[in-house]
């Protein structure tokens, strides 16, 4: 079986665990910042103090309904377990049966992750409602996924999953509830459950809102239903890879994936990589899909320029031919300081200023010693 590529590992966002390796990836495009470890683990935390910023607000939403039921000022709590107290009070939903997730991970009762409470721009806290006698199991079942997908990384094909529990393998087979739970935690635990489930439309629906990358495991027929193929885009663009032939040549939901993540270009149909508008909205958010553009169009002058006006880091991708092209290099310039196209949020502005060093300085029109 094809190995899946690093982007699609990426979106499956497997969970970490003390008890297996520390490498998993999830989607940039999300999140970038770790949650704490699982329930019952440990959280992994900075040796030093982490100063909260003074007013700054953390929010728990629910998981389901997307509901805000708590906003609460990130310095009075400071660990999970005053967060679960703040939740009940604010929700009267009990600590027990709270599963609190952030980062891809279940939040423990130790510090909260600094990335959380530092960062104004820090997604919600995910509160997740759950059987008391659950979290040991979902525990067990997110950890069995992510180190099948450390296996893939390393080893090749997927990693059995005889390391199920029998209970575990009977609560995915036979409660639908937990089965959702599982899912809201980690997408990729689609690859756990049963056919049927796999084209259970709610079910892989839950999965491909986590974890886009998840959509590789559901059935045949849901990767070529649109609404799930664009649930999973929304989360990553890259699920385009698993989207059925059909889609990936429909202009719409292409774009969309381009939208969310520009190497999704490498998973669109050939005759929609000719058109001009779906070349540049993969550029638009990554400069590197330049090299991915069919030579029918990269080789045209003025799309070069107008792709460089829309992500100045395509520079760095240009054909050999362009690279000194003098009104291309300007393009870049002007769109590194801000004067060209508007910014895509998944290009990287800490890049300008080293790229603007690299440039060299503007050309003056009397200077015919620079011109030609």
């Amino acid at each position: 079986a094809r190995q899946p590529s690093r982007w699609s590992l990426a979106a499956c966002g497997a969970a970490r665990s003390t008890a297996m390796a520390p490498l998993i990836f999830r989607s940039a495009s999300r999140l970038s910042s770790r949650g704490g470890g699982s329930s019952g683990g440990s959280t992994p935390t900075s040796p030093h103090t982490t100063q909260v910023p003074v007013g700054l607000l953390l929010r728990v939403v629910d998981c389901f309904s997307g509901e805000t039921l708590l906003e609460v000022p990130a310095d009075s709590v400071a660990d999970g377990t005053r967060l679960r107290v703040a939740v009940r009070k604010a929700a009267t939903i009990p600590v027990e049966a709270q599963r609190l997730l952030w980062g891809g991970c279940a939040l423990d009762s130790g510090p909260l992750p600094p990335g959380l409470t530092t960062n104004p721009d820090a997604p919600a806290v995910r509160l997740l409602r759950v059987e008391v006698d659950w979290h040991a199991a979902l525990n067990r079942v997110v950890s069995v996924i992510a180190f099948s997908i450390n296996k893939e990384l390393f080893d090749g094909p997927f990693a059995s999953d005889d390391s199920l529990r029998g209970e575990d393998r009977a609560l995915l087979e036979g409660n639908r509830d937990f089965v959702l739970a599982a899912l809201q935690e980690n997408g990729a635990v689609l690859r756990l459950l049963s056919d049927a489930l796999r084209d259970d439309r709610e079910v892989v629906l839950t999965a491909v809102s986590e974890s886009g990358g998840a959509l590789m495991f559901a059935s045949e027929a849901l990767r070529g239903d649109s609404e799930v193929v664009r649930a999973a885009l929304a989360q990553n663009g890259t699920a385009l890879e698993y989207a059925s032939a059909e889609l990936r040549r429909d202009p719409e939901i292409v774009l969309s994936a381009l939208q969310s993540s520009g190497e999704a270009f490498r998973y669109v149909g050939e005759e929609l990589k000719l058109r001009r508008e779906v070349a540049l909205a993969a550029v638009r958010s990554w400069g590197a899909a330049l090299e991915e553009v069919p030579y029918a169009v990269a080789k045209e002058r003025d799309f070069l320029l107008d792709a460089v006006r829309a992500n100045g880091d395509a520079l760095h991708h240009l054909p050999a031919a362009f690279r000194s092209d003098k009104e291309i290099t300007m393009a870049a310039r002007e769109f590194w300081a801000g004067r060209g196209a508007d910014r895509d949020p998944s290009t990287i502005p800490v890049r300008a200023e080293h790229f603007l060093m690299r440039l060299p300085p503007p050309v003056k029109v009397e200077d015919k010693r620079a011109i030609g």
